[in-house]
């Protein structure tokens, strides 16, 4: 009986507690903190010089960035390739040896780096090279060639051994190529041989004669400063028993860009 009693007796308490609470009142003041201002922050640019590339439409990335937008093309990135081993192959060539200072090509690239008519022609072939742009790899290739052949072609001239012999027949055949020609200064013509040479096949039997005809000249129509060596052989076929064709005529033949001779002294 006590213990229920007393538990009656915590619970009335326990009320009478909680109305005394719940009828108290208080006031609280809130002090008024004055808002600050924030400053809008700006933008910040999107850098793509990552190399990633930009998001496309698909959510992939595309093949060009800001800092690489030049478009891959073989053909051009094989001729600015090709170019550059040129120009290492000029600046390293002794001109002693003679012959032309850069290894064969379909093109002539002494020939458009150092002409720029003949430049133009070849590249107005290429429809996708802008040229000047900063995709441009040509014509600064061409550039750093023709500064590498100026420094070096002054030096490369025919030795005398290309015109030890003169043959009026022969020297005729060569010259067809030029034949109306009236820019052409000759200053050197001859031959290597002053005889003929014997071409056999491979039973020993003659196939033709030949000689190696020379001729350094200088063709004033020409866009650029140097000279040329045109070389050729000229040929006579066998006609059987002993003897040969009357017909003369050319084949082989090289144009090679030469210095000049120096302006004789006055």
């Amino acid at each position: 009986m006590k213990t229920g009693r007393l538990i009656l007796f915590a619970m009335i308490v326990i009320a009478m507690v909680g109305v005394g609470r719940s009828s108290a009142q208080f006031t609280i003041t809130i002090p008024k903190i004055p808002r600050v201002k924030k400053t809008p922050t700006p933008p910040q640019p999107t850098d793509n010089s990552s190399g990633s590339g930009a998001q496309t439409s698909d959510g992939g990335l595309s093949s060009t960035t800001n800092t690489a937008q030049c478009p891959s093309n073989i053909t051009l990135d094989f001729h600015a390739d090709d170019i550059k081993k040129s120009q290492t192959e000029v600046e390293a060539y002794d001109t002693a040896r003679g012959g032309s200072m850069v290894h064969e090509s379909n093109d002539n690239y002494m020939l458009y780096a150092v002409s720029k008519k003949a430049r133009d022609e070849w590249l107005s072939r290429f429809k996708s090279l802008q040229r000047g742009g900063p995709c441009d790899k040509i014509d600064p290739a061409l550039d750093a060639l023709a500064a590498a052949v100026a420094a070096k072609i002054g030096k490369l001239t025919p030795t005398s051994e290309d015109f030890k012999f003169r043959d009026p027949a022969s020297e005729k055949v060569l010259m067809t190529e030029f034949k109306g020609s009236t820019t052409i200064k000759v200053h050197k013509i001859g031959l290597e041989t002053a005889g003929w040479l014997i071409q056999k096949d491979d039973s020993g039997l003659p196939s033709y004669r030949y000689k190696d005809a020379n001729v350094w000249f200088r063709d004033t129509s020409d866009d650029q400063p140097y000279c040329h060596l045109y070389s050729a052989v000229v040929k006579q076929d066998y006609a059987g028993g002993g003897t040969y064709s009357t017909e003369i005529y050319r084949s082989s033949a090289q144009d090679t860009m030469m210095g000049c001779p120096p302006p004789p002294v006055k």
